[in-house]
């Protein structure tokens, strides 16, 4: 995934987050197209979850893909 569109992503998680939001996945076009993207969009995700910190943090983004939704 572009690193701006997978930042982009992480930046929606990130305000939803702050918002106390009901989780929701990801629309177009920050939806991840692939396993990897969702890892990428993850990593900036912590990232920017720590920035404010500078401790540990994070949050597992998972079921990307139709297949991952389906498992319970």
């Amino acid at each position: 995934m572009e690193y701006t569109a997978a930042t982009r992503a992480a930046q929606a998680l990130l305000a939803e987050h702050k918002a106390r939001a009901r989780f929701t996945s990801l629309g177009p076009p920050e939806a991840p197209a692939t396993i990897s993207d969702a890892y990428d969009i993850q990593e900036k995700h912590v990232s920017l979850l720590r920035m404010p910190q500078g401790g540990g943090a994070g949050h597992n983004v998972g079921r990307a893909l139709p297949a991952r939704q389906a498992f319970r």
